[in-house]
């Protein structure tokens, strides 16, 4: 697994390493949505300064939009912070915010160039 889930303070925190798949972003999306406290968080932060995203295209971005947009109806207020520098993370992050936009209007969607700005804007 190259990813490590954590909740904190009314929020999860998933930090990407290393070679990563549409199969582990989805696996922790899922960790996410069946977590006890999912009814109780008001951010997500999702960290893939150390990841490689390049396996994963912009039609993969389709689905854990979708399944986002699903969770929504339960939870409806969500802030989702994606923290990316690299090329292929940029690209995946951005991919995935344009269609979690128009799927799940009730959610925001940001991305950030550090980790300290996401934690600062989930927090606002």
């Amino acid at each position: 697994m190259s990813y490590e889930l954590s909740y904190i303070e009314r929020g999860f925190v998933v930090r990407f390493k290393g070679d990563v798949t549409i199969e582990e972003l989805n696996d922790a999306n899922g960790k996410i949505h069946g977590h006890a406290k999912f009814d109780y968080h008001r951010y997500q932060i999702i960290d893939l300064i150390e990841a490689d995203l390049s396996s994963v295209t912009e039609e993969d971005a389709k689905e854990p939009a979708a399944t986002d947009s699903i969770a929504s109806l339960r939870k409806w207020n969500v802030k989702v912070a994606l923290v990316a520098v690299k090329s292929a993370a940029l690209s995946a992050a951005n991919n995935y915010a344009e269609q979690a936009r128009q799927l799940t209007p009730t959610w925001k969607f940001e991305i950030f160039s550090t980790f300290e700005d996401a934690l600062k804007w989930v927090n606002t």
